[in-house]
């Protein structure tokens, strides 16, 4: 039984040796990373407040804008960047209303970004790209008499 494990392990260790070794990873051969052709922008329409919702893309592409807010039948409206890549969408246009998110979506990588405009408050920036984190923080808030809190989820994808 001794020389039958001997005779085990010494062809063991002979297969091993024959086997190639694995070639390392070269640095010249990782892919460049894209940004998903996906974003999500917050968007608010009324009580003296409108969005505008621009995209930026190296190149002329179609782009699809869905806005989902209260658990009403999601509006969209499907456009394209033009010759300078640069398309800019209202709120009006996709008939959003209340605070909702909406949903930018094109077939090229791109950029996108949203300005709020009010009789007393300007507001922009960048629209959510990528997955989210698997856990976030949310700061800034207040519940004390007399502020409010609002915190909107949203999955566009659920079945």
């Amino acid at each position: 039984m001794r020389w039958l494990a001997l005779l085990l392990i010494a062809t063991g260790a002979a297969s091993a040796a024959m086997l190639p070794s694995p070639s390392a990873p070269s640095p010249d051969g990782q892919p460049n990373p894209v940004p998903p052709a996906v974003a999500v922008c917050p968007v608010e329409e009324g009580s003296g407040r409108s969005s505008r919702v621009s995209v930026l893309s190296s190149m002329t592409a179609p782009v699809g804008v869905t806005v989902f807010g209260g658990g009403e039948t999601p509006r969209s409206l499907e456009t394209a960047t033009g010759a300078t890549g640069v398309l800019t969408v209202q709120a009006t246009d996709i008939e959003a209303v209340g605070q909702v998110g909406a949903l930018m979506e094109t077939s090229s990588p791109s950029a996108a970004g949203v300005t709020i405009t009010g009789t007393e408050t300007f507001a922009g920036e960048p629209c959510f790209h990528g997955n989210p984190p698997g856990q976030a923080f949310l700061s800034g808030g207040a519940t004390t008499e007399g502020n409010e809190f609002e915190l909107q989820m949203m999955n566009p994808y659920s079945g």
